[in-house]
């Protein structure tokens, strides 16, 4: 791997040694039970400090990804890689499953403007509430939600109380009196801005996995309009794909 450009060799520069290294463990570069490289080696490849390169094992380290061990090295650890991915859902059971993170609501306030939403995409609601919050798996933050709630459907969940602590999803999944007929998502590879970078606690523009969702009751309102921003080395997409081609030949023999 080529050296640290003069553009990340900023502010973050420990954080961005770590998102490459920690890249090299989930593509499989570094399996698990692996030796990694000593201090001065590493610091040497992407011409560091040891300072600086010792920051970054510590991220790592604190994650859980790596284990250091006086006079045995640094050695690539196991099960907290699964633990640390996101898996984003593709069915609609999997949009109100529990997957271990933490939620904190940092903004609440009733929107000023309707959210953005084509004509197909349902109707929507007279007034809205707007609610952001951040999430994390144990220390290391993930995410940052950006969603507005039909009012209506936010004081029936009980209101600002309801949400400081959990997730949108997980709420109206145990909501009485709220029935969600249909689901919407869309997936895009974006960046994080200034906003979004300090929330986050990572540097400018770090890859983010974001997705759009729409959530729609049985009246065809538009109740959930969200926009979720989550750090793409922590997020995965599970799809099992069937071919049934050979099935079909089968039966027309």
């Amino acid at each position: 791997m080529s050296p640290m450009s003069p553009s990340t060799a900023s502010t973050g520069l420990p954080q961005q040694l770590a998102m490459l290294l920690r890249r090299r463990i989930t593509s499989g570069a570094w399996p698990v039970g692996e030796r990694l490289p000593n201090l001065n080696e590493l610091a040497a490849e992407f011409e560091v400090s040891r300072v600086t390169m010792q920051q970054a094992l510590t991220e790592l380290a604190n994650e859980g990804l790596i284990l250091r061990r006086r006079g045995q090295g640094t050695i690539v650890t196991a099960a907290p890689v699964d633990q640390r991915w996101f898996t984003l859902a593709a069915d609609f059971q999997g949009l109100t499953a529990r997957d271990g993170s933490h939620a904190r609501l940092v903004e609440s306030y009733p929107s000023k403007r309707l959210p953005a939403v084509k004509p197909d995409e349902g109707c929507l609601a007279e007034r809205y509430q707007y609610l952001r919050h951040v999430h994390w798996r144990g220390t290391v933050l993930s995410a940052v939600t950006d969603i507005h709630l039909a009012t209506d459907v936010y004081e029936l969940a009980g209101g600002e109380r309801a949400f400081e602590a959990r997730e949108v999803m997980n709420v109206l999944a145990e909501l009485d009196g709220l029935f969600l007929s249909e689901a919407r998502q869309t997936l895009t590879i974006g960046a994080a801005d200034m906003e979004i970078a300090k929330l986050l606690e990572v540097p400018l523009n770090t890859p983010l996995a974001e997705v759009r969702r729409l959530m729609l009751d049985d009246k065809n309102r538009v109740v959930y309009n969200g926009h979720l921003a989550f750090r793409g080395d922590l997020v995965r997409l599970d799809f099992t794909l069937r071919n049934d081609a050979k099935r079909r030949n089968r039966r027309r023999k």
